[in-house]
């Protein structure tokens, strides 16, 4: 994620990425734990994967992340509740919203996330190659986000 957001971003931006409990432990994930401890204050770009999106939107319901424009990589729809994918179409209809993902992606694919997301104003899709929920390939994630961004 960290060379992904150096390829999007300049000099002059103020970059967090958040370090989950479970890449440093042996404990499970815990999507409420980390949505906890999200920084929700003036977030410009929030940039989420897998199971950062389902982290960042608990904490958009949760604790009020609010950030003017986000970009979600590979969707584990097969992850998300109901409740879930309700606070992902909220978001997404108040909140521009990039989405890249997979054609046949195994956690979700692109035609689901596009079903799941509906015709909310704000929502914009990407689909890209693949099935394997990776998404390494830097070089086209930047062109598509900056792409997006530049409007």
């Amino acid at each position: 994620m960290t060379t992904l957001l150096d390829a999007i971003g300049d000099a002059n931006d103020t970059c967090t990425v958040a370090r989950y409990r479970h890449w440093d432990s042996d404990q499970q994930p815990d999507v409420k734990f980390e949505a906890a401890q999200i920084d929700t204050t003036s977030v410009d770009l929030l940039v989420g994967k897998s199971l950062g999106t389902m982290i960042s939107l608990a904490a958009h319901k949760g604790y009020g992340l609010a950030p003017e424009r986000a970009v979600f990589i590979g969707l584990p729809l097969v992850a998300y509740s109901d409740g879930l994918r309700d606070t992902l179409r909220e978001f997404a209809s108040t909140t521009p919203t990039l989405f890249i993902q997979q054609t046949a992606d195994r956690t979700a694919a692109y035609s689901d996330v596009v079903e799941c997301i509906g015709d909310c104003p704000q929502a914009t899709t990407v689909e890209v190659a693949g099935s394997n929920h990776v998404y390494s390939d830097i070089e086209e994630l930047r062109a598509i986000i900056t792409g997006w961004l530049a409007g």
